[in-house]
């Protein structure tokens, strides 16, 4: 029994290792410097390589999440409210 609750906690500590950074207020894309409060238009600007319209539950576009491919890592930045929300690394 506490061998198999010690591989679930290890199984737990590598799923949490490898999940999304959202905590950071800024990023650099595109030699453009991208802060949580701008507007979209800003980040609309920089031709992202996938655009994905966020819906609400009744299916109403309540935002977008640009995402932006750099080498190894993907940089998504989402907007609500034609404003930048969060910018998550993966």
């Amino acid at each position: 029994m506490l061998k198999i609750m010690l591989v679930c906690m290890l199984l737990a500590v590598t799923a949490s290792a490898s999940a999304r950074d959202c905590g950071s207020n800024s990023a650099r894309v595109k030699g453009k410097l991208i802060v949580r409060g701008d507007s979209t238009a800003v980040v609309s600007k920089l031709s992202a390589d996938k655009v994905v319209r966020l819906q609400n539950k009744y299916g109403a576009v309540v935002g977008y999440r640009y995402e932006f491919f750099t080498g190894r890592r993907l940089l998504q930045i989402n907007t609500r409210g034609g404003i930048v929300s969060s910018i998550c690394r993966d």
